[in-house]
């Protein structure tokens, strides 16, 4: 079978049914509705984008810009289950922050099931560090782990962090602008409170 190249494109309004099938493929909670879509396929604060093979689409990432802030957050992103495995995430995001860097954010924050092992192990090889944790963050529950990347160099001190993966604990010291001011080191368990 020939491979189409994949492409990596702004959304647009003719993409609505699309994300939503592959939303429904991908999410068995947590969903973007329809009227979501359409507001961030229309909103000028964020980086909408979508991956795809020939006319398919087989991803999207969608990252919002806050004003006032020099922080981006990654608010969705999705792979086609059909098309795992291939980079299609790690392309979303390397253009994602491409894209937010351009817009003038140091940061790119995002949140992931503290269950989702293969999304964690993503953005930690791409230089994502965590920094906390929500409890019951997503509607089945689930605990979200908090990440962060200096998408720019300049002014960054970088967050350094262990994983006790039999203990399923995170040990970090969490870092930002780079005022001079280390934080404390603590240990953020993904236990129940």
């Amino acid at each position: 079978m020939n491979q189409l190249p994949l492409s990596i494109r702004p959304v647009s309004q003719e993409d609505l049914s699309a994300l939503l099938r592959l939303e429904n493929k991908c999410f068995t909670t947590d969903q973007l509705s329809r009227r979501s879509f359409r507001h961030w396929i229309q909103a000028e604060n964020c980086a909408f984008i979508v991956a795809e093979y020939g006319d398919v689409i087989v991803g999207y990432s969608l990252i919002i810009f806050f004003k006032g802030t020099t922080l981006a957050r990654l608010y969705s992103i999705a792979t086609d289950p059909d098309y795992r495995g291939r980079g299609i995430a790690r392309t979303l995001m390397e253009a994602g922050e491409q894209i937010s860097k351009d817009a003038g954010r140091v940061f790119l924050r995002l949140e992931v099931s503290v269950d989702n092992t293969a999304g964690i192990a993503l953005y930690e090889s791409m230089g994502y560090q965590p920094f906390g944790i929500y409890r019951h963050y997503y509607e089945n529950s689930d605990d979200a782990l908090r990440m962060q990347k200096c998408i720019r160099a300049a002014g960054c001190r970088k967050p350094g962090h262990s994983l006790d993966t039999a203990n399923n604990d995170f040990y970090l010291w969490a870092g930002g602008i780079d005022d001079g001011h280390a934080r404390a080191v603590k240990k953020l368990s993904t236990d129940p409170a």
